[in-house]
């Protein structure tokens, strides 16, 4: 199998200081800051090699591939130095101010180019990382699938390559699913590898000697430019708030104790409450949220009905929801009491894991209704469906939103104004639908409050016939785990990389979990980060951040977690957070309200002594 590999070169946003942006307009001095190439593309060029290793016929071809100015080139040249035989650098002046859409089909001409020219007929896989640090988007990739019409694979962080199959392991919702597919085209999303690849010193000086082919908008036909055939535009950037946590350090773990048990009794967890809209439609216009696959109403699309329910109420339109796999009359009834008037049925697509498929169908969906508005959870499913989603409508998505508000337009119409985090949560954008009829958004997690009616509702149900696409050569070879853990609870004790093991895992973390039940007389919940559960010590389905569960204690208490930005996602909404590390310098710690620098099995283990002392 030839592949495409691509790779970006960003800012190193763990780098970002006061001094990196304009003090008057707020933008990112770029220049100043210190690039690499992204990590998670590195994953992916590794795990393309090992399954082409495993095929172990040589016939294999690695193309680089970026985009950018100049300094990119460092990109292409940390592909070649591990894998790459040839690089390609997309750079040209009219690339610039692209969104994800309009990179999508800038990469999407390139990849056709190097394929008939490289390959000719045969099959190529494009790879790269699911996302990059500095945008977080996780739109390109997917997008470039369905431009490319190609099937895509997802969150994969193991791959292996027997009976003329790729095979690999990917995250799903609250487990791993194994995969499978023939010797035939596909895109390739990383999320992690744990095995990355070495250069030599032989190696590393032949890539400083190898040319890239440098691709211009003309080389690949590019008709307008990046900034004209974008579908969104940033309208504002500012600084986020300043911290709110208190970042004070603990130096005895008996006063940490302490205030571990302070924490449990106040139970200020944040509830699910909140006023339901109640208005009148006055006009046609419609405000969708489309919702999880899955046989109930999952809460974080409650959420995005109570918001899609206000945004409807201020433009005077419809709040509907669409729903797959045919939902029945006890979860209409729900979904009505949630805030949707119109629920639009689309058809069982035979595997969830299908995303793809679904993406499609809502796109076939999009087009059919015209919606204004289109919101996503950002979870793993609306992280791959809307970008395909949006895609194949031509619609404006903005990803990883935290706020939404409409504002008037001249015309007496509105447009709505979406605000997210961008370069690791160092600056915010807002950001708005140009050049689209329809504007769509995923949204993290708990940003929202769902409310539910105290009166019985009814909503309209709409069978929509999507055609299924026909079928990709992808088989689900079997899956683990089980459904994503509860974690509406009063605390909940995570574990990360640093506690080394499975069995510290279980010897440590279980134990606390019920001493903190017994001792505090609260309700808790064993959690892990994305890294301990790719190391083996905890199951998919604990799993807390951007790839896991979002949650909201009253108390998270993070024991040798080192804080990357995808976990603090998923916990920022906690009312107290508390950290163990033994580094002094680990994120977490900017991050919490109260922390302590030890190894985080022993202090755990000497804090459990002192809560049993309680007993």
């Amino acid at each position: 199998m030839n592949f495409i590999l691509l790779v970006k070169y960003v800012p190193d946003v763990s780098r970002i200081t006061d001094s990196s942006f304009d003090s008057e307009t707020g933008n990112l001095r770029r220049a100043s800051l210190p690039g690499i190439t992204n990590p998670e593309d590195i994953s992916a060029i590794s795990l393309a090699k090992r399954i082409a290793d495993r095929k172990a016929d040589g016939s294999d071809k690695f193309i680089a591939l970026t985009m950018g100015p100049a300094p990119a080139s460092k990109a292409l040249y940390e592909a070649l130095s591990l894998a790459a035989d040839k690089a390609f650098h997309l750079q040209d002046s009219r690339f610039a101010g692209a969104d994800t859409w309009a990179t999508a089909e800038i990469l999407t001409k390139a990849i056709k180019k190097i394929a008939r020219e490289e390959f000719g007929d045969e099959p190529y896989a494009v790879a790269g990382g699911m996302q990059s640090c500095d945008g977080d988007t996780a739109q390109v990739l997917p997008q470039t699938a369905a431009a490319l019409n190609l099937p895509i694979i997802s969150y994969a962080f193991d791959g292996d390559y027997r009976d003329r199959r790729f095979h690999f392991s990917c995250i799903k919702e609250g487990g791993d699913v194994f995969l499978s597919t023939g010797e035939k085209s596909f895109l390739l999303t990383v999320s992690s590898f744990e095995y990355p690849l070495y250069p030599s010193f032989s190696r590393s000086r032949w890539a400083r000697a190898q040319p890239h082919k440098r691709l211009t908008a003309g080389m690949i036909g590019l008709e307008g430019s990046g900034m004209s055939n974008s579908l969104t535009k940033v309208v504002k950037i500012f600084r986020p708030k300043e911290n709110q946590r208190k970042q004070e350090h603990i130096t005895s773990l008996k006063e940490f104790s302490e205030l571990i048990v302070q924490s449990c009794k106040k139970k200020h967890r944040r509830e699910s409450a909140g006023r339901f809209v109640d208005y009148k439609p006055t006009n046609s216009s419609e405000v969708w949220v489309v919702c999880e696959p899955s046989d109930k109403l999952e809460e974080c699309t409650a959420e995005l009905l109570a918001e899609a329910r206000k945004l409807a109420s201020e433009i005077g339109g419809v709040c509907c929801l669409a729903a797959f796999d045919s939902p029945d009359q006890k979860f209409a009834e729900k979904a009505a009491r949630a805030g949707a008037d119109k629920i639009y049925r689309l058809p069982n697509c035979g595997v969830n894991e299908n995303r793809e498929r679904q993406g499609r169908m809502l796109g076939e969906l999009v087009n059919s209704k015209k919606p204004k508005i289109v919101m996503f959870s950002a979870t793993l499913f609306g992280r791959v469906a809307a970008p395909i989603c949006a895609y194949i409508t031509g619609s404006g998505l903005t990803a990883d939103c935290t706020s939404l508000h409409l504002e008037k337009k001249s015309d007496g119409g509105f447009e709505l104004i979406q605000t997210r985090p961008a370069l690791g949560g160092n600056i915010m954008a807002q950001i708005k639908t140009i050049n689209s009829t329809t504007s769509m958004a995923t949204v993290r997690p708990g940003r929202f409050t769902a409310t539910i009616s105290d009166q019985e509702r009814q909503c309209e149900l709409v069978d929509f016939p999507a055609a299924l696409v026909k079928d990709r050569d992808i088989a689900v070879e079997s899956q683990s785990g089980s459904k994503v853990s509860d974690f509406n609870c009063d605390v909940i004790i995570s574990a990360g990389r640093g506690l080394a093991s499975k069995e510290n895992f279980e010897e440590t973390i279980l134990p606390f979990k019920k001493v903190l039940e017994l001792s505090c007389s609260c309700s808790a919940a064993a959690g892990a980060s994305r890294a301990a559960v790719e190391h083996g010590f905890a199951d998919r389905n604990l799993q807390i951040g951007q790839t896991g569960k979002t949650v909201s204690p009253s108390l998270y208490i993070a024991a040798g977690i080192s804080g990357a930005v995808q976990h603090i996602v998923g916990i920022e909404k906690s009312s107290v957070i508390m950290s163990i590390n033994s580094d002094p310098g680990c994120p977490i710690f900017a991050q919490s309200d109260y922390y302590y620098v030890g190894d985080a099995v022993q202090s755990l283990n000497k804090i459990r002594g002192f809560l049993e002392s309680m007993l």
